[in-house]
């Protein structure tokens, strides 16, 4: 039964191409859009909800009062003393560690291999305890050791693969311009995704800067995170942030001086802070995105059931002849409806499939227009 009301269907579209090329084409055009739209909406909105614990993973930020008419400053990092003061200070923060940008505000570096020198334009400083907070996708090496020593160094794969000619590049030397010593990588890792806020391709061991350099309560281009305990309150550690300077700067600091508790999700689409590893996005955009596409799929719609209209009813006479025949024939009311619905689901399975196909075709360019890898 389901077999010959497909093949009527099938008939009667073919017997009627131009009504059904514009039906399917209409549909299958604003199916497309929609969803290339709701496929930059989803990136956008996955930024940092990959990690493991990315609910109980926030970012401390420095936050400098305006003083005196001169305006406040709000950084994306803080100053390096904070990270190792935090565990011991707020009962709340689990662990903490330091990803520093201070060698320019994406970080960079020249990286001498062997006879030759090139620019690392995504070079950073961590702590080692980086990785207990970020749970990256680990190729070689140990997470535990790897910058544990001052000359350890992590690269993403396609670093290594770059730097190194090799994706291997366990136990490979290199040194870096400024820098006294070599440098060795005990550990590789996956490339970052697109739909993170950090942005680093090769990474050395924070204990290689000066001891001093890390006490200090500036310069703010420490990328500073927290691994906050279950159930912990962001409000309640920030509102404690001015007293912490207080008791571990100096007395009278907390009149200027305190830190934002940021969670990392939220990072991307609402942060106004300088020093940002990448530039972030726009909440204001995604939900004029997202507007969009909800009017695109209406109109779309709309548009696609008046030209079926006024179609249907074009051909309203021909195909009373044929329910004529059909009930002459035998046919019942319930089996004429049946053939009429499967003539419009095959059209929009039609102009799903067609549809899809324009997706395809269409990424590559969207996602280059809108710099972000949505595929």
């Amino acid at each position: 039964m389901l077999r010959s009301y497909f093949l009527a269907a099938a008939r009667q579209l073919i017997g009627q191409k131009l009504f059904t090329a514009i039906n399917v084409a209409g549909l299958a055009l604003g199916v497309a859009c929609a969803t290339l739209i709701a496929l930059f909406v989803r990136h956008e909105l996955s930024y940092d909800k990959h990690y493991a614990a990315s609910d109980r993973i926030v970012r401390i930020s420095d936050d400098i009062a305006s003083v005196n008419g001169n305006p406040g400053l709000h950084f994306a990092g803080a100053a390096p003393a904070i990270g190792p003061l935090l565990k011991d200070y707020f009962p709340e923060v689990q662990q903490s560690a330091r990803l520093s940008t201070c060698l320019g505000q994406r970080g960079g570096g020249v990286v001498m291999v062997g006879g030759e020198s090139f620019a690392e334009p995504n070079l950073a400083l961590a702590d080692n305890e980086l990785f207990d907070i970020f749970d990256f996708r680990w190729l070689e090496g140990d997470p535990k050791t790897a910058l544990a020593d001052p000359r350890g160094a992590v690269v993403t794969e396609s670093a290594g693969r770059r730097d190194f000619g090799t994706a291997n590049a366990l136990g490979r030397t290199f040194a870096l311009q400024g820098l006294n010593g070599s440098f060795v990588v005990r550990g590789v890792i996956r490339d970052l995704p697109d739909d993170t806020h950090l942005r680093f391709a090769l990474l050395i061991s924070l204990l290689s800067v000066p001891a001093q350099a890390l006490e200090g309560w500036g310069p703010d281009c420490y990328q500073t995170y927290a691994l906050l305990a279950h159930g912990a309150d962001t409000a309640a550690v920030q509102s404690r942030s001015a007293q912490f300077f207080e008791d571990r700067f100096r007395q009278g600091s907390s009149r200027f001086r305190s830190f934002s508790v940021v969670p990392i999700t939220k990072i991307h689409l609402h942060s106004t802070r300088e020093g940002e590893m990448r530039t972030p996005g726009s909440a204001a955009t995604v939900y004029t995105f997202v507007a969009i596409a909800l009017f695109v799929a209406l109109i779309i719609l709309l548009i696609a059931c008046i030209n079926f209209a006024n179609l249907a009813t074009a051909r309203a006479l021909e195909r009373a002849k044929e329910v004529g025949v059909r009930k002459v024939a035998g046919g019942t009311r319930r089996q004429l409806v049946s053939q009429f619905l499967g003539e419009s689901l095959l059209v929009t399975v039609i102009a799903v499939a067609l549809a899809m196909a324009l997706v395809v075709a269409a990424l590559p360019p969207f996602a280059s227009f809108v710099d972000a890898d949505i595929g």
